[in-house]
């Protein structure tokens, strides 16, 4: 007596054709043609490994104003950017980080190489950005706390972008 394919349950099912030699984290796309092939669904996905997170700064003008953003994920920092919204006279502002742990305030956590000088002079939107390579492994208890000096003339609200990587 034979049974048709669709009536297979449980042990009687086999492994898809090919998935001896397919890489780890393939699947089967088929190709429209009757065919396909084992690949990675995932592989031209510039960037999938990155999240971005946004903060505010209220005041970069305000010594100490700051902002903190909890780590989503296990995650390395990569680079910080900020956009400063209104003219910002006079001495440079600079920007500082800390990934600090649960309860930890700044000064008490893990210095990173952040230094990001808001230059002055500078307009309505310009942007200033630095990469973190030292101190920037951020565990889901931790925190990136980045800082102003507070420098400047002309209160200036200051939008945060931080790029994580989480892979």
């Amino acid at each position: 007596m034979s049974v048709e394919h669709k009536n297979l349950t449980g042990a009687s099912l086999h492994e898809p054709k090919g998935v001896a030699a397919a890489g780890a984290s393939t699947a089967y796309l088929a190709d429209g043609a009757g065919s396909g092939a084992w690949t990675d669904p995932l592989a031209s996905v510039n960037n999938k490994n990155l999240l971005i997170v946004t903060a505010t700064i209220p005041d970069l003008s305000n010594p100490g104003d700051h902002c903190i953003i909890p780590a989503p994920l296990a995650c390395s920092v990569v680079n910080v950017a900020v956009v400063c919204e209104a003219n910002f006279g006079t001495a440079p502002n600079v920007l500082t980080a800390e990934i600090v742990s649960t309860g930890l305030a700044y000064g008490a956590g893990v210095a990173t190489n952040l230094n990001i000088s808001c230059t002055n002079g500078s307009g309505v939107n310009t942007v200033f950005s630095g990469a973190i390579s030292t101190g920037n492994t951020m565990t889901t208890s931790q925190a990136i706390w980045i800082r102003t000096s507070g420098a400047g003339v002309g209160a200036s609200a200051g939008q945060v972008v931080v790029t994580l990587d989480v892979s």
